[in-house]
């Protein structure tokens, strides 16, 4: 796109070469310039905008002088008056009553004025001045800017920039009361973008101007100047502009979106308190004051935060929840201590399984305020943790324990046990389960529960649940401790009967010990419940205490004969790996009974007959 250029000229007057008191030559805007008796002893010079570019010519001396000049001075008639300019070089235009000369040049007498002013312009296009003079036909001295400085026809089609652009519609739309905009540091996407809706065909500017002419701040002109422009822009309120004109097109609302971006309103960072604000007060319409959450831990606050402020969340469910927590008070606005206990009391479980429609960040804002407005739990005690365990483990088929006189140490260590993390308490409930009695309810007494765990065989129950692990095990064990199976104190004889019964696999009758002393029976008691006692050679010897009868046990009186005729020194020296303890029980077992000794004197004398037959063996007097 070219269009023919337009430059814009200004003459200024000053006082000296530095340019003080510089002042625009009212009127003096065209290519050519008669300087006038305000300009006598000052300085003049043209400033020119040649495709948007700012140019100064060189300052020129103006002064006016009458000179009385003879005619042998100039081989002609005499001089009346002379305009001295200077510039760069030293040019004199003189004017006579009949001819006008350039001094300074070799003119030679009688030249026509015309002939002089192709002469003057011919010198000075030579030149690399900014400007040319020039003598028309009233005979007025004019400076004129001279295009062959820049090598441009004045004529040429020559390309726009989007700067330029913008500027030519906005001074139009503006009626040239708008500087020139530089837009600098300002992305040349925008101004390219910019560009291309200002110049779109048949867009109306007016609005657009009318808008920019109030731009115009307090100074003392009614320019725009790009400053002021810019605060403008900055300031503007884009909805609300579009919201009050509401005669814009589409087209011009494009144009002052795009302004609105190259000049947008700077927006002061939120804080996370902030944010959250805002966004709960729009879910609930503005029904809700403004929180503060003092103690709430910043952390905490930063992460509700993050989860309101999520890109696409819904916020319209979680709105209609709080507006729910407006309590009794007679207006409808959410406090902050409505708010508080509200989701305080909020069950979040409840909540979710309801709603089941509720999006995955829209659950995450939920349990983020329930994390911060958390329901207050009641520590429990140690039995009210064993009975919600326990409870829950047999499906509510359990009474309230009450543990009346289990020591309370007892009850923290089961406690702990039950809830330690990751326990499976299933295989617990389920024998709790079959603690049931037979009444007709299927609900576990406490009673029915001691008595159960009172019976159990710990050894026996890991031993069949083979696929128990360590932490179940535990609490089946500290239960037993609870419970342990009460033992009855047994007498000196239940204690041998006991181990000798074991000691023989069940194959010897109870007992008695008639007529034995009691302190024989303590000393066996003692030495058969000694820790660690090793029986089964003991048992071993006792199982050939058995007769010729036809059963396999072995009875008291076999047992008393076994023992009474049983030579201890012979029996631990054959079996040389008895123990002390071992060989204790077999001498006091010896001491109970003895084998019994004979008087060889009164067999002898007294007690044999004629006819009597008897041998010794082993030192003992045995009849034949």
């Amino acid at each position: 796109m070219g269009e023919t250029r337009r430059d814009r000229i200004q003459w200024y007057r000053v006082d000296n070469l530095n340019g003080d008191n510089r002042v625009a030559i009212e009127g003096a805007t065209d290519e050519k310039y008669t300087p006038t008796s305000s300009d006598v002893r000052k300085y003049v010079s043209a400033e020119v905008t040649l495709n948007h570019e700012v140019i100064s010519s060189d300052l020129i001396n103006v002064s006016h002088d009458i000179h009385f000049l003879t005619s042998t001075e100039h081989g002609g008639p005499r001089v009346t008056n002379a305009i001295l300019a200077e510039g760069n070089r030293l040019v004199y235009i003189v004017k006579s009553d009949h001819t006008d000369y350039v001094v300074g040049e070799e003119i030679p007498v009688g030249i026509s004025e015309y002939e002089i002013n192709d002469l003057f312009l011919g010198i000075n296009q030579s030149t690399p001045y900014l400007y040319v003079f020039e003598v028309d036909q009233e005979d007025n001295i004019a400076f004129v800017w001279d295009y062959s400085k820049f090598k441009i026809d004045p004529n040429e089609q020559i390309p726009v920039t989007d700067l330029e652009k913008i500027n030519q519609v906005i001074v139009e739309a503006t009626g040239d009361k708008i500087e020139t905009l530089k837009l600098e540091g300002v992305n040349e996407e925008l101004i390219k973008e910019l560009a291309d809706l200002l110049t779109k065909e048949n867009l109306d500017v007016t609005p657009i101007g009318s808008l920019i002419a109030d731009a115009d701040g307090e100074d003392e002109d009614d320019t725009v100047s790009e400053e002021e422009f810019a605060a403008f822009f900055t300031g503007l309120d884009y909805a609300q502009v579009v919201g009050t004109y509401t005669g814009l097109k589409d087209d011009q609302k494009a144009v002052l979106a795009k302004l609105k971006e190259i000049y947008p309103t700077p927006t002061q960072e939120l804080t996370d308190l902030e944010k959250i604000n805002q966004i709960i007060v729009e879910a609930t319409g503005d029904k809700i004051e403004t929180l503060k959450l003092e103690g709430v831990n910043e952390e905490l606050i930063k992460e509700l935060a993050d989860l309101l402020t999520k890109e696409n969340l819904d916020v319209t469910p979680i709105g209609s929840l709080i507006a729910d927590a407006d309590g009794e008070d007679e207006d409808d606005t959410v406090s902050e201590e409505e708010f508080a206990v509200f989701f305080t009391g909020l069950d979040y479980a409840q909540v979710v399984g309801t709603y089941t429609g509720l999006k995955d960040d829209q659950k995450a804002v939920l349990a983020k305020l329930k994390e911060i407005y958390p329901t207050p739990t009641q520590e429990l005690t140690d039995l009210e943790k064993i009975n919600q365990i326990i409870v829950e483990a047999t499906g509510d088929k359990i009474e309230t324990l009450k543990l009346e006189g289990v020591n309370e140490e007892l009850i923290k260590e089961l406690a702990d046990l039950l809830t330690k993390e990751n326990l499976d308490v299933t295989p617990i409930g389920s024998l709790i389960a079959d603690a049931d009695g037979e009444d007709e309810d299927d609900t576990v007494s406490e009673e029915e529960f001691a008595a159960f765990f009172t019976g159990l065989d710990y050894a026996q129950v890991v031993g069949t649940y083979t696929g128990l692990k360590d932490d179940q095990k535990a609490v089946l064990a500290k239960l037993k401790e609870i419970y342990p199976t009460p033992t009855q104190e047994l007498t000196d004889l239940e204690k041998i009967n006991q181990i000798i019964v074991e000691a023989t696999g069940d194959k010897i009758e109870t007992l008695k010990l008639e007529g034995v002393n009691e302190e024989l029976i303590k000393e066996l008691a003692d030495l058969l419940t000694k820790e660690n006692l090793d029986v089964t050679p003991i048992g071993s010897l006792i199982a050939d205490a058995d007769g010729e009868d036809e059963d396999d046990t072995v009875s008291e009186e076999e047992f008393a004969v076994f023992f009474t005729g049983l030579d201890y020194a012979q029996v631990v020296g054959t079996y040389t790996g008895l123990k002390d303890d071992q060989k204790a029980v077999l001498a006091k077992l010896k001491e109970i009974y003895p084998t019994p000794t004979q008087d060889v004197q009164a067999v002898a004398f007294s007690s044999l007959n004629m006819g009597d037959t008897f041998i010794v063996e082993d030192g003992i007097v045995k009849f034949i």
